[in-house]
């Protein structure tokens, strides 16, 4: 893997980031929106192995734990959601857990569909979910975008990962982010906060809204 250059441009606001961890990775982490990354990125052969590897270490009960998460979530905000997009869908499991359950569900997995943006739908989506997802992505902003775009107005999606809103703002924030093993995933490249959400949802056509330290939601 390649060294990044000092600073560069966040991709959540674009301002300059200065490093703000080293391992055998270099992350940054945004002066304005606090949005943590690093531009040390898995070649893709590494990654899709290192997906399929995990996919082997899921079991039927957490994909049951996700799915009633991620309807009640959508449930408290009253939103209907028939009509469903896996986003990130990866082995199918979640998808054939929210179908078993009666719902119209349709997967998207990169290394198996392409693209979202890639993608003709004939219909909107009430929602769209995103389990263990964004976390992955070096464009973010770009995949939220894409994702609104293929939501029917008022739809929601549903983002799940872990958030460096409990320690972001604490004096050994750079300490207790080394010591945090969401970040030892070669995949996981992004890292978001309340604050980097707030920043976003300034950016387009949508609320955000955050659940706990490991969810938030995106409102059309």
């Amino acid at each position: 893997m390649i060294e990044s250059p000092s600073a560069p441009e966040c991709r959540i606001c674009q301002a300059p980031s200065p490093e703000f961890y080293r391992d055998d990775r270099t992350f940054h982490k945004c002066p304005q929106c606090w949005y943590i990354f690093t531009n040390h990125l898995p070649a893709d052969e590494v990654a899709e192995g290192h997906y399929k590897m995990q996919w082997g270490d899921q079991t039927e009960d957490m994909f049951k734990g996700q799915a009633d998460g991620v309807l009640q979530i959508l449930s408290e905000m009253g939103i209907p959601h028939q009509r469903l997009l896996d986003f990130g869908s990866g082995s199918g499991a979640l998808t054939r857990e929210l179908q078993s359950r009666g719902f119209d569900v349709t997967a998207l997995d990169p290394m198996e569909h392409g693209f979202l943006n890639k993608q003709n739908y004939a219909q909107p989506f009430d929602a769209v979910i995103a389990v263990e997802v964004i976390e992955h992505l070096p464009n973010p902003l770009e995949e939220i975008r894409n994702i609104v775009n293929v939501m029917v107005p008022e739809g929601v999606a549903v983002f799940t990962t872990g958030m460096t809103t409990p320690f972001i703002e604490q004096p050994d924030a750079a300490l207790q982010f080394g010591n945090w093993w969401y970040k030892d995933d070669p995949t996981h490249i992004g890292f978001f906060c309340e604050r980097t959400l707030a920043v976003i949802g300034g950016l387009g056509p949508y609320t955000m809204g955050v659940v706990g330290n490991q969810a938030f939601t995106l409102q059309k």
